[in-house]
Protein backbone atom coordinates (compact mmCIF):
# COMPACT_ATOMS: atom_id res chain seq x y z
CA UNK A 1 0.00 0.00 0.00
CA UNK A 2 1.80 3.39 -1.06
CA UNK A 3 2.15 6.48 1.17
CA UNK A 4 -0.79 8.48 -0.50
CA UNK A 5 -3.00 5.52 0.02
CA UNK A 6 -1.96 5.75 3.96
CA UNK A 7 -2.65 9.39 3.56
CA UNK A 8 -5.78 9.85 2.26
CA UNK A 9 -7.18 6.59 3.65
CA UNK A 10 -8.87 6.25 7.08
CA UNK A 11 -8.05 3.70 9.45
CA UNK A 12 -10.93 1.73 10.13
CA UNK A 13 -12.68 0.22 13.42
CA UNK A 14 -13.42 -3.48 12.64
CA UNK A 15 -16.24 -3.92 15.35
CA UNK A 16 -18.02 -1.02 13.47
CA UNK A 17 -18.59 -2.73 10.33
CA UNK A 18 -21.83 -3.62 9.11
CA UNK A 19 -23.15 -7.25 10.15
CA UNK A 20 -23.42 -8.06 6.31
CA UNK A 21 -19.28 -7.37 5.88
CA UNK A 22 -18.59 -9.00 9.10
CA UNK A 23 -20.14 -11.96 7.97
CA UNK A 24 -18.38 -12.16 4.85
CA UNK A 25 -15.17 -11.48 6.53
CA UNK A 26 -15.62 -14.63 8.84
CA UNK A 27 -16.11 -16.70 5.71
CA UNK A 28 -12.47 -15.13 4.51
CA UNK A 29 -10.80 -15.74 7.57
CA UNK A 30 -11.79 -19.58 7.61
CA UNK A 31 -10.40 -19.96 4.47
CA UNK A 32 -7.74 -22.63 4.56
CA UNK A 33 -5.06 -20.31 2.45
CA UNK A 34 -5.62 -16.95 5.06
CA UNK A 35 -3.10 -16.19 6.63
CA UNK A 36 -4.30 -13.51 8.54
CA UNK A 37 -5.82 -10.06 8.79
CA UNK A 38 -3.06 -7.24 8.29
CA UNK A 39 -5.06 -4.16 7.92
CA UNK A 40 -7.82 -2.36 7.00
CA UNK A 41 -9.12 0.99 5.92
CA UNK A 42 -12.17 3.30 5.00
CA UNK A 43 -11.36 5.30 1.27
CA UNK A 44 -13.67 8.08 1.16
CA UNK A 45 -12.73 8.27 -2.72
CA UNK A 46 -14.95 5.65 -3.44
CA UNK A 47 -16.51 4.74 0.04
CA UNK A 48 -15.34 1.68 -0.03
CA UNK A 49 -14.30 -0.60 2.97
CA UNK A 50 -10.86 -2.27 2.69
CA UNK A 51 -9.54 -5.38 4.36
CA UNK A 52 -6.07 -6.59 3.59
CA UNK A 53 -5.26 -10.39 4.39
CA UNK A 54 -1.73 -12.48 3.58
CA UNK A 55 -3.01 -15.14 1.36
CA UNK A 56 -1.40 -18.25 1.07
CA UNK A 57 0.32 -19.27 -2.95
CA UNK A 58 1.26 -22.31 -2.94
CA UNK A 59 4.89 -21.70 -3.06
CA UNK A 60 7.05 -24.78 -1.88
CA UNK A 61 8.61 -24.17 1.64
CA UNK A 62 12.24 -23.64 -0.17
CA UNK A 63 10.72 -20.62 -2.00
CA UNK A 64 9.63 -17.33 -1.17
CA UNK A 65 9.18 -15.64 -4.97
CA UNK A 66 8.64 -16.84 -8.05
CA UNK A 67 11.38 -15.31 -11.05
CA UNK A 68 7.77 -13.65 -12.16
CA UNK A 69 7.76 -12.13 -8.68
CA UNK A 70 4.91 -14.23 -7.29
CA UNK A 71 5.56 -14.64 -3.62
CA UNK A 72 4.94 -17.34 -1.17
CA UNK A 73 2.29 -15.03 0.56
CA UNK A 74 0.56 -12.13 -1.34
CA UNK A 75 -1.14 -9.20 0.35
CA UNK A 76 -4.64 -9.86 -1.35
CA UNK A 77 -7.20 -6.67 -0.27
CA UNK A 78 -11.19 -7.53 -0.43
CA UNK A 79 -12.97 -4.19 -1.00
CA UNK A 80 -16.40 -4.19 -0.39
CA UNK A 81 -18.52 -0.95 -1.74
CA UNK A 82 -21.63 0.31 -0.28
CA UNK A 83 -23.56 -1.37 -2.35
CA UNK A 84 -22.81 -5.08 -0.59
CA UNK A 85 -23.97 -7.37 -1.09
CA UNK A 86 -25.81 -6.93 -4.53
CA UNK A 87 -22.24 -6.02 -6.06
CA UNK A 88 -19.32 -8.47 -4.71
CA UNK A 89 -16.33 -7.42 -3.14
CA UNK A 90 -13.78 -6.16 -5.92
CA UNK A 91 -10.26 -7.81 -5.32
CA UNK A 92 -6.94 -6.53 -5.75
CA UNK A 93 -3.24 -7.47 -4.77
CA UNK A 94 -0.31 -4.95 -4.57
CA UNK A 95 0.29 -2.40 -6.91
CA UNK A 96 3.60 -3.54 -7.23
CA UNK A 97 2.82 -7.01 -8.28
CA UNK A 98 3.77 -8.23 -12.23
CA UNK A 99 1.40 -6.84 -14.23
CA UNK A 100 3.10 -8.81 -17.55
CA UNK A 101 1.13 -12.14 -15.91
CA UNK A 102 -2.17 -12.93 -17.88
CA UNK A 103 -5.61 -12.30 -16.64
CA UNK A 104 -4.96 -9.40 -15.26
CA UNK A 105 -7.49 -6.07 -15.66
CA UNK A 106 -6.21 -3.10 -17.29
CA UNK A 107 -5.48 -0.23 -15.02
CA UNK A 108 -3.13 2.87 -14.17
CA UNK A 109 0.59 2.31 -12.65
CA UNK A 110 1.20 2.66 -9.68
CA UNK A 111 -2.67 1.49 -8.63
CA UNK A 112 -3.83 -1.76 -7.07
CA UNK A 113 -4.14 -5.25 -9.74
CA UNK A 114 -6.95 -6.27 -10.34
CA UNK A 115 -6.84 -10.24 -11.00
CA UNK A 116 -9.20 -11.55 -13.77
CA UNK A 117 -10.62 -14.54 -11.53
CA UNK A 118 -13.73 -16.38 -13.23
CA UNK A 119 -14.33 -16.49 -17.63
CA UNK A 120 -17.28 -13.89 -17.51
CA UNK A 121 -19.08 -11.08 -15.04
CA UNK A 122 -17.10 -11.56 -11.45
CA UNK A 123 -20.20 -10.40 -9.88
CA UNK A 124 -22.29 -12.86 -11.62
CA UNK A 125 -20.36 -15.64 -10.37
CA UNK A 126 -20.49 -14.73 -7.13
CA UNK A 127 -23.92 -14.49 -6.69
CA UNK A 128 -24.23 -18.24 -8.74
CA UNK A 129 -21.43 -19.87 -6.42
CA UNK A 130 -21.01 -17.21 -3.20
CA UNK A 131 -17.86 -15.97 -1.69
CA UNK A 132 -16.38 -19.61 -0.82
CA UNK A 133 -16.32 -19.87 -4.63
CA UNK A 134 -14.83 -16.98 -4.74
CA UNK A 135 -11.86 -17.07 -2.62
CA UNK A 136 -11.21 -20.76 -4.60
CA UNK A 137 -10.73 -18.74 -7.75
CA UNK A 138 -8.55 -16.61 -5.99
CA UNK A 139 -6.69 -19.70 -5.31
CA UNK A 140 -6.66 -20.98 -8.79
CA UNK A 141 -5.39 -17.70 -10.02
CA UNK A 142 -2.46 -17.94 -7.67
CA UNK A 143 -1.86 -21.43 -8.38
CA UNK A 144 -1.49 -20.63 -12.02
CA UNK A 145 0.41 -17.94 -11.62
CA UNK A 146 2.98 -19.38 -9.70
CA UNK A 147 3.80 -22.11 -12.73
CA UNK A 148 3.53 -19.15 -14.84
CA UNK A 149 1.02 -20.91 -16.76
CA UNK A 150 -2.17 -18.88 -16.69
CA UNK A 151 -2.16 -18.66 -20.24
CA UNK A 152 -3.08 -22.76 -21.70
CA UNK A 153 -2.17 -22.89 -25.39
CA UNK A 154 -5.05 -24.97 -25.89
CA UNK A 155 -7.32 -22.54 -24.17
CA UNK A 156 -5.96 -19.96 -26.49
CA UNK A 157 -3.75 -16.80 -26.15
CA UNK A 158 -5.74 -14.38 -23.10
CA UNK A 159 -6.11 -11.03 -25.41
CA UNK A 160 -5.48 -7.59 -23.30
CA UNK A 161 -8.45 -6.89 -20.61
CA UNK A 162 -10.64 -4.08 -22.11
CA UNK A 163 -13.34 -4.84 -19.56
CA UNK A 164 -13.24 -1.07 -18.23
CA UNK A 165 -12.46 0.79 -21.22
CA UNK A 166 -15.30 3.07 -22.84
CA UNK A 167 -13.93 3.72 -26.02
CA UNK A 168 -15.25 1.54 -28.48
CA UNK A 169 -13.83 1.27 -32.26
CA UNK A 170 -16.60 -1.05 -34.07
CA UNK A 171 -15.12 -2.53 -37.13
CA UNK A 172 -14.61 -5.92 -39.35
CA UNK A 173 -12.44 -8.05 -37.74
CA UNK A 174 -11.63 -10.31 -40.68
CA UNK A 175 -11.51 -7.13 -42.48
CA UNK A 176 -8.27 -6.40 -40.20
CA UNK A 177 -6.58 -9.28 -40.12
CA UNK A 178 -7.21 -9.71 -44.07
CA UNK A 179 -5.61 -6.41 -44.77
CA UNK A 180 -2.50 -7.39 -41.99
CA UNK A 181 -1.77 -9.89 -44.73
CA UNK A 182 -1.31 -7.61 -47.39
CA UNK A 183 0.59 -4.09 -46.20
CA UNK A 184 2.80 -3.11 -42.92
CA UNK A 185 -0.05 -0.39 -42.88
CA UNK A 186 -3.40 0.66 -44.39
CA UNK A 187 -5.74 3.81 -43.51
CA UNK A 188 -9.22 3.74 -43.06
CA UNK A 189 -11.91 6.21 -42.45
CA UNK A 190 -13.46 6.79 -39.69
CA UNK A 191 -16.96 7.87 -38.77
CA UNK A 192 -17.09 8.70 -34.58
CA UNK A 193 -19.02 10.43 -32.22
CA UNK A 194 -17.78 11.87 -29.45
CA UNK A 195 -19.54 13.42 -26.12
CA UNK A 196 -18.26 16.50 -24.63
CA UNK A 197 -16.58 16.85 -20.97
CA UNK A 198 -19.73 19.17 -19.80
CA UNK A 199 -22.44 16.58 -20.66
CA UNK A 200 -20.74 13.14 -19.73
CA UNK A 201 -19.42 15.00 -16.46
CA UNK A 202 -23.34 15.36 -15.48
CA UNK A 203 -23.53 11.44 -16.12
CA UNK A 204 -20.92 11.20 -13.65
CA UNK A 205 -18.50 9.77 -15.75
CA UNK A 206 -15.01 11.27 -17.63
CA UNK A 207 -14.61 12.57 -21.69
CA UNK A 208 -14.49 9.59 -24.81
CA UNK A 209 -15.38 8.77 -27.55
CA UNK A 210 -19.03 6.76 -27.86
CA UNK A 211 -18.03 5.35 -30.73
CA UNK A 212 -15.87 5.29 -33.96
CA UNK A 213 -16.74 3.13 -36.98
CA UNK A 214 -14.66 2.09 -40.02
CA UNK A 215 -15.27 2.25 -44.03
CA UNK A 216 -15.03 -0.94 -45.58
CA UNK A 217 -12.54 -0.33 -48.21
CA UNK A 218 -8.87 1.28 -47.91
CA UNK A 219 -8.10 4.87 -47.98
CA UNK A 220 -5.16 6.24 -50.31
CA UNK A 221 -3.87 9.51 -48.45
CA UNK A 222 -3.22 12.47 -51.29
CA UNK A 223 -2.65 16.11 -51.69
CA UNK A 224 -6.01 16.52 -53.04
CA UNK A 225 -8.21 14.33 -50.71
CA UNK A 226 -6.43 15.57 -47.45
CA UNK A 227 -8.33 18.20 -46.57
CA UNK A 228 -11.45 16.08 -46.83
CA UNK A 229 -10.17 13.77 -44.60
CA UNK A 230 -11.00 15.61 -41.07
CA UNK A 231 -14.20 16.89 -40.54
CA UNK A 232 -16.10 17.43 -37.86
CA UNK A 233 -19.66 19.03 -36.37
CA UNK A 234 -19.46 19.94 -32.79
CA UNK A 235 -22.47 20.57 -30.48
CA UNK A 236 -23.22 21.62 -26.79
CA UNK A 237 -23.53 17.74 -25.74
CA UNK A 238 -21.56 15.77 -28.66
CA UNK A 239 -18.77 16.12 -31.75
CA UNK A 240 -19.51 14.23 -34.51
CA UNK A 241 -17.35 14.00 -37.44
CA UNK A 242 -14.75 11.71 -39.58
CA UNK A 243 -11.15 11.59 -39.01
CA UNK A 244 -8.40 8.25 -39.66
CA UNK A 245 -7.91 4.89 -38.67
CA UNK A 246 -5.09 2.97 -39.58
CA UNK A 247 -3.89 -0.80 -39.09
CA UNK A 248 -0.55 -1.26 -38.17
CA UNK A 249 1.27 -5.02 -38.86
CA UNK A 250 4.16 -6.12 -37.37
CA UNK A 251 7.84 -6.08 -39.09
CA UNK A 252 10.01 -8.94 -39.44
CA UNK A 253 12.40 -10.65 -36.87
CA UNK A 254 16.03 -11.48 -37.50
CA UNK A 255 15.11 -14.63 -39.84
CA UNK A 256 12.93 -12.35 -42.06
CA UNK A 257 9.74 -13.88 -40.20
CA UNK A 258 7.06 -11.36 -39.24
CA UNK A 259 7.28 -11.02 -35.68
CA UNK A 260 5.64 -12.69 -33.06
CA UNK A 261 4.64 -11.21 -29.66
CA UNK A 262 4.64 -14.08 -27.30
CA UNK A 263 5.18 -12.05 -24.19
CA UNK A 264 2.03 -11.10 -22.55
CA UNK A 265 1.61 -7.48 -21.58
CA UNK A 266 -0.78 -5.38 -19.57
CA UNK A 267 -2.59 -1.98 -21.14
CA UNK A 268 -0.61 0.75 -19.39
CA UNK A 269 -0.48 2.81 -22.23
CA UNK A 270 -1.28 6.37 -21.43
CA UNK A 271 0.92 8.64 -22.99
CA UNK A 272 2.56 9.21 -26.51
CA UNK A 273 6.06 7.48 -25.23
CA UNK A 274 4.22 4.43 -24.05
CA UNK A 275 2.25 4.13 -27.07
CA UNK A 276 5.80 4.19 -29.14
CA UNK A 277 7.32 1.54 -26.42
CA UNK A 278 4.25 -0.88 -26.85
CA UNK A 279 4.49 -0.95 -30.99
CA UNK A 280 8.06 -2.00 -30.22
CA UNK A 281 7.41 -4.11 -27.77
CA UNK A 282 4.38 -6.41 -30.34
CA UNK A 283 6.60 -6.13 -33.44
CA UNK A 284 5.23 -2.88 -34.74
CA UNK A 285 7.57 -0.24 -33.83
CA UNK A 286 9.08 0.18 -37.69
CA UNK A 287 5.78 0.11 -39.24
CA UNK A 288 4.31 2.38 -36.93
CA UNK A 289 7.04 4.63 -37.31
CA UNK A 290 6.96 4.75 -40.99
CA UNK A 291 2.60 5.09 -41.19
CA UNK A 292 3.73 8.35 -38.52
CA UNK A 293 6.11 10.06 -40.76
CA UNK A 294 3.60 9.43 -44.27
CA UNK A 295 0.98 10.95 -42.12
CA UNK A 296 3.07 13.96 -40.95
CA UNK A 297 4.20 14.20 -44.31
CA UNK A 298 0.76 14.68 -46.04
CA UNK A 299 -1.48 16.00 -42.85
CA UNK A 300 0.78 18.64 -42.17
CA UNK A 301 -0.61 20.39 -45.41
CA UNK A 302 -4.34 19.78 -44.32
CA UNK A 303 -6.09 23.22 -43.82
CA UNK A 304 -7.72 21.85 -40.32
CA UNK A 305 -5.13 24.13 -38.55
CA UNK A 306 -6.00 24.76 -34.54
CA UNK A 307 -8.37 21.33 -34.64
CA UNK A 308 -7.86 18.38 -32.73
CA UNK A 309 -8.79 14.92 -34.22
CA UNK A 310 -8.65 11.09 -33.20
CA UNK A 311 -6.20 9.18 -35.06
CA UNK A 312 -7.60 4.86 -34.36
CA UNK A 313 -4.49 2.71 -34.23
CA UNK A 314 -5.30 -0.42 -34.90
CA UNK A 315 -1.80 -3.13 -34.02
CA UNK A 316 -2.88 -6.38 -35.18
CA UNK A 317 -0.30 -7.95 -33.31
CA UNK A 318 1.16 -11.67 -33.92
CA UNK A 319 0.70 -14.37 -31.17
CA UNK A 320 2.09 -17.67 -30.92
CA UNK A 321 -0.99 -19.26 -31.10
CA UNK A 322 -5.14 -18.36 -31.44
CA UNK A 323 -6.99 -16.24 -29.24
CA UNK A 324 -9.11 -17.46 -26.67
CA UNK A 325 -12.47 -18.24 -28.64
CA UNK A 326 -11.23 -17.68 -31.95
CA UNK A 327 -8.92 -19.61 -35.15
CA UNK A 328 -6.82 -16.58 -35.42
CA UNK A 329 -3.65 -15.85 -33.80
CA UNK A 330 -3.68 -12.23 -34.65
CA UNK A 331 -4.61 -9.99 -31.98
CA UNK A 332 -6.37 -6.86 -32.36
CA UNK A 333 -5.34 -3.74 -30.06
CA UNK A 334 -6.81 0.18 -30.88
CA UNK A 335 -5.55 3.05 -29.62
CA UNK A 336 -6.85 6.56 -30.00
CA UNK A 337 -4.85 9.15 -30.17
CA UNK A 338 -5.69 12.72 -29.90
CA UNK A 339 -3.05 15.38 -31.71
CA UNK A 340 -3.46 19.05 -33.03
CA UNK A 341 -3.33 20.29 -36.04
CA UNK A 342 -0.61 21.79 -37.69
CA UNK A 343 1.84 20.40 -34.91
CA UNK A 344 0.75 16.82 -35.77
CA UNK A 345 2.12 13.88 -33.64
CA UNK A 346 5.32 16.57 -32.82
CA UNK A 347 4.47 18.19 -29.74
CA UNK A 348 4.10 15.14 -27.15
CA UNK A 349 3.34 16.65 -23.87
CA UNK A 350 -0.03 17.72 -25.97
CA UNK A 351 -1.10 14.43 -27.50
CA UNK A 352 -3.82 12.28 -25.74
CA UNK A 353 -3.53 8.32 -26.14
CA UNK A 354 -6.98 6.52 -25.05
CA UNK A 355 -7.33 2.54 -25.08
CA UNK A 356 -10.31 1.14 -27.05
CA UNK A 357 -12.01 -1.74 -27.35
CA UNK A 358 -12.84 -3.58 -30.41
CA UNK A 359 -16.40 -4.39 -30.97
CA UNK A 360 -17.36 -6.33 -34.22
CA UNK A 361 -19.39 -3.96 -37.12
CA UNK A 362 -22.79 -6.18 -37.41
CA UNK A 363 -22.04 -8.17 -40.38
CA UNK A 364 -23.59 -11.17 -42.04
CA UNK A 365 -20.31 -13.21 -41.00
CA UNK A 366 -21.12 -12.41 -37.05
CA UNK A 367 -24.68 -12.58 -37.22
CA UNK A 368 -24.38 -16.44 -38.85
CA UNK A 369 -21.95 -17.38 -36.66
CA UNK A 370 -23.91 -15.82 -33.31
CA UNK A 371 -26.87 -17.45 -35.20
CA UNK A 372 -25.45 -21.32 -35.26
CA UNK A 373 -24.81 -20.91 -39.28
CA UNK A 374 -21.67 -21.98 -40.81
CA UNK A 375 -20.16 -18.78 -42.25
CA UNK A 376 -19.22 -20.61 -45.44
CA UNK A 377 -22.76 -21.56 -45.95
CA UNK A 378 -24.30 -19.63 -48.68
CA UNK A 379 -27.96 -18.17 -48.13
CA UNK A 380 -30.93 -19.45 -50.31
CA UNK A 381 -31.53 -16.13 -52.99
CA UNK A 382 -35.12 -15.27 -51.36
CA UNK A 383 -37.98 -13.33 -52.59
CA UNK A 384 -40.08 -12.43 -50.07
CA UNK A 385 -44.09 -10.66 -50.60
CA UNK A 386 -45.66 -9.34 -47.78
CA UNK A 387 -43.99 -6.84 -45.19
CA UNK A 388 -46.24 -6.28 -42.78
CA UNK A 389 -47.02 -7.96 -39.21
CA UNK A 390 -46.15 -11.49 -40.54
CA UNK A 391 -43.61 -10.53 -43.40
CA UNK A 392 -41.76 -8.12 -41.59
CA UNK A 393 -41.18 -10.33 -38.91
CA UNK A 394 -39.90 -13.45 -41.22
CA UNK A 395 -37.43 -10.21 -42.97
CA UNK A 396 -35.99 -8.92 -40.39
CA UNK A 397 -35.15 -12.39 -38.25
CA UNK A 398 -34.07 -14.07 -41.38
CA UNK A 399 -31.85 -10.65 -41.46
CA UNK A 400 -30.74 -11.06 -37.63
CA UNK A 401 -29.34 -14.71 -38.83
CA UNK A 402 -27.43 -12.72 -41.50
CA UNK A 403 -29.60 -14.77 -44.08
CA UNK A 404 -31.58 -11.02 -45.32
CA UNK A 405 -33.91 -11.70 -48.20
CA UNK A 406 -32.33 -10.57 -51.19
CA UNK A 407 -35.68 -8.58 -52.61
CA UNK A 408 -39.00 -7.09 -50.65
CA UNK A 409 -42.17 -6.72 -52.46
CA UNK A 410 -45.69 -5.40 -50.86
CA UNK A 411 -48.00 -2.84 -52.52
CA UNK A 412 -48.91 -0.89 -49.13
CA UNK A 413 -47.25 1.41 -47.28
CA UNK A 414 -47.69 1.32 -43.16
CA UNK A 415 -50.33 3.02 -40.89
CA UNK A 416 -50.34 3.54 -37.05
CA UNK A 417 -52.44 0.92 -36.54
CA UNK A 418 -49.28 -1.24 -37.72
CA UNK A 419 -47.29 -0.15 -34.95
CA UNK A 420 -49.02 -2.87 -32.49
CA UNK A 421 -47.68 -6.00 -34.48
CA UNK A 422 -44.95 -4.68 -36.95
CA UNK A 423 -41.59 -6.00 -36.51
CA UNK A 424 -40.00 -2.53 -36.59
CA UNK A 425 -40.48 0.45 -33.75
CA UNK A 426 -41.76 3.92 -34.13
CA UNK A 427 -38.75 5.69 -33.36
CA UNK A 428 -38.97 8.35 -30.90
CA UNK A 429 -41.88 9.75 -28.72
CA UNK A 430 -42.41 13.02 -30.39
CA UNK A 431 -40.70 13.07 -33.46
CA UNK A 432 -42.25 12.92 -37.13
CA UNK A 433 -41.78 8.79 -36.97
CA UNK A 434 -40.38 9.16 -40.82
CA UNK A 435 -39.99 5.31 -41.06
CA UNK A 436 -44.38 5.41 -40.25
CA UNK A 437 -44.85 7.10 -43.74
CA UNK A 438 -43.17 4.97 -46.41
CA UNK A 439 -44.12 1.91 -47.82
CA UNK A 440 -43.78 -1.44 -45.91
CA UNK A 441 -40.94 -2.94 -48.44
CA UNK A 442 -38.82 0.19 -48.07
CA UNK A 443 -39.34 0.37 -44.68
CA UNK A 444 -38.15 -2.98 -43.69
CA UNK A 445 -35.26 -2.86 -46.48
CA UNK A 446 -34.21 0.11 -43.94
CA UNK A 447 -34.25 -1.94 -40.79
CA UNK A 448 -32.68 -4.58 -42.90
CA UNK A 449 -29.58 -2.07 -43.60
CA UNK A 450 -29.21 -1.54 -40.19
CA UNK A 451 -27.97 -5.30 -39.32
CA UNK A 452 -25.29 -4.84 -42.29
CA UNK A 453 -27.25 -6.37 -45.12
CA UNK A 454 -28.89 -5.26 -48.29
CA UNK A 455 -32.11 -5.68 -50.07
CA UNK A 456 -33.36 -4.45 -53.14
CA UNK A 457 -37.42 -3.00 -52.07
CA UNK A 458 -40.27 -2.61 -54.49
CA UNK A 459 -43.40 -0.97 -53.27
CA UNK A 460 -45.57 -2.80 -56.20
CA UNK A 461 -48.18 -5.28 -56.77
CA UNK A 462 -46.84 -8.61 -57.21
CA UNK A 463 -49.87 -9.78 -59.11
CA UNK A 464 -48.72 -7.60 -62.00
CA UNK A 465 -46.12 -9.46 -62.63
CA UNK A 466 -47.78 -12.25 -64.16
CA UNK A 467 -48.42 -10.06 -67.32
CA UNK A 468 -45.37 -8.12 -67.34
CA UNK A 469 -41.94 -9.80 -68.21
CA UNK A 470 -39.83 -7.10 -66.69
CA UNK A 471 -41.42 -7.36 -63.75
CA UNK A 472 -41.09 -11.02 -63.72
CA UNK A 473 -37.68 -10.79 -64.36
CA UNK A 474 -37.15 -8.18 -61.49
CA UNK A 475 -38.88 -9.99 -58.75
CA UNK A 476 -38.01 -13.71 -60.00
CA UNK A 477 -34.62 -13.70 -61.26
CA UNK A 478 -32.66 -16.77 -62.38
CA UNK A 479 -31.17 -17.27 -59.21
CA UNK A 480 -34.09 -16.68 -57.07
CA UNK A 481 -34.65 -20.26 -55.08
CA UNK A 482 -37.48 -19.92 -52.75
CA UNK A 483 -40.38 -17.09 -53.01
CA UNK A 484 -42.28 -16.25 -48.87
CA UNK A 485 -45.70 -15.62 -49.33
CA UNK A 486 -46.38 -14.04 -45.88
CA UNK A 487 -49.64 -11.83 -47.41
CA UNK A 488 -52.33 -13.85 -46.49
CA UNK A 489 -54.16 -12.57 -49.79
CA UNK A 490 -56.01 -14.87 -52.10
CA UNK A 491 -55.08 -12.86 -55.14
CA UNK A 492 -51.26 -12.88 -54.35
CA UNK A 493 -51.78 -16.83 -53.72
CA UNK A 494 -53.36 -17.28 -57.31
CA UNK A 495 -50.46 -15.58 -59.08
CA UNK A 496 -48.14 -17.13 -57.72
CA UNK A 497 -49.61 -20.66 -58.26
CA UNK A 498 -50.13 -19.32 -62.25
CA UNK A 499 -46.42 -17.47 -62.70
CA UNK A 500 -43.69 -19.69 -64.14
CA UNK A 501 -40.62 -19.15 -62.26
CA UNK A 502 -37.62 -18.01 -64.18
CA UNK A 503 -35.88 -20.84 -62.10
CA UNK A 504 -36.08 -24.35 -62.04
CA UNK A 505 -34.97 -24.73 -58.22
CA UNK A 506 -37.65 -21.72 -57.63
CA UNK A 507 -40.08 -22.82 -54.93
CA UNK A 508 -43.08 -20.96 -53.27
CA UNK A 509 -43.18 -21.14 -49.31
CA UNK A 510 -46.51 -20.04 -47.84
CA UNK A 511 -46.80 -18.51 -44.33
CA UNK A 512 -50.10 -17.46 -43.29
CA UNK A 513 -52.14 -16.44 -39.92
CA UNK A 514 -55.52 -17.28 -39.26
CA UNK A 515 -58.36 -16.81 -36.36
CA UNK A 516 -56.62 -13.41 -35.10
CA UNK A 517 -53.16 -15.54 -34.71
CA UNK A 518 -55.11 -18.81 -32.94
CA UNK A 519 -54.02 -20.58 -36.18
CA UNK A 520 -50.75 -20.81 -38.27
CA UNK A 521 -50.06 -22.21 -41.61
CA UNK A 522 -46.81 -23.20 -43.08
CA UNK A 523 -46.29 -24.82 -46.68
CA UNK A 524 -43.36 -25.35 -49.08
CA UNK A 525 -43.82 -26.44 -52.77
CA UNK A 526 -42.86 -29.79 -53.97
CA UNK A 527 -39.73 -30.27 -56.50
CA UNK A 528 -40.01 -28.37 -59.49
CA UNK A 529 -43.40 -27.06 -57.75
CA UNK A 530 -45.52 -30.17 -57.62
CA UNK A 531 -47.42 -30.19 -55.51
CA UNK A 532 -48.04 -26.38 -55.98
CA UNK A 533 -48.58 -24.07 -53.39
CA UNK A 534 -52.35 -24.17 -54.70
CA UNK A 535 -52.47 -27.38 -53.72
CA UNK A 536 -50.77 -27.00 -50.48
CA UNK A 537 -53.75 -24.58 -49.59
CA UNK A 538 -56.38 -26.91 -51.09
CA UNK A 539 -55.54 -29.78 -49.03
CA UNK A 540 -55.77 -27.13 -46.08
CA UNK A 541 -58.88 -26.47 -46.89
CA UNK A 542 -59.81 -29.52 -47.47
CA UNK A 543 -58.55 -31.31 -43.90
CA UNK A 544 -60.07 -28.19 -42.60
CA UNK A 545 -63.49 -29.22 -43.08
CA UNK A 546 -63.08 -32.41 -41.13
CA UNK A 547 -61.74 -30.66 -37.72
CA UNK A 548 -63.57 -28.69 -35.67
CA UNK A 549 -60.45 -26.62 -33.95
CA UNK A 550 -59.32 -25.91 -38.18
CA UNK A 551 -62.75 -24.83 -38.89
CA UNK A 552 -62.99 -22.75 -36.47
CA UNK A 553 -60.36 -20.89 -37.31
CA UNK A 554 -61.11 -20.45 -40.82
CA UNK A 555 -64.65 -19.27 -39.72
CA UNK A 556 -65.90 -22.25 -41.98
CA UNK A 557 -68.50 -23.72 -39.92
CA UNK A 558 -70.94 -23.11 -42.38
CA UNK A 559 -68.96 -25.31 -45.04
CA UNK A 560 -70.64 -28.28 -46.79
Amino acid sequence: MGKDMVERNIKLDIKTVDPTISEALAVIKNYPYIKGLKTCWYDPNDQSLNFQFLFETGLPSRLRETKEGVKAEEEVIFSFSSEYPALGPTIKLRPDFNRSLAHVQPGEKGSNVIPCLVDGEQNEFFHAEGLWSLLNQVKSWFDKAVANNLIDPKQGWEPIRRDSVKDTIVLDGRQAKAEAEKRSYSPFEIRALRFTKYFLQNQGVESFYFRSLMSSEPLTISDRNVNNLFKSDRYDDFAHGYSLGIFIRPGKDASGKRAVADTYQPDTVQSYEDLLEFASAVGCGENFTNALNILKKKLTRSSSDGFSFPVVFVFCVQRPFHLIGQASSIELIPYVVESAFPDLFTDQSKIQVYAASHRESIKPVMLKQISGFPDTQEPLNTTLIGCGSLGSKIAIHLARSGIAPNRLIDKNALSPHNAARHALLPMGGDGIQAIWLQSKANAVEYGISGLGQKTEAYYEDVCKAVADNNMLNQFFPNKNQIVINATAALSVRDALGSIAYKSDKARTLEASLFGNATLGFLSIEGKKRNPSTTDMIAEFYELSRSEPSLKNALSMKDMA
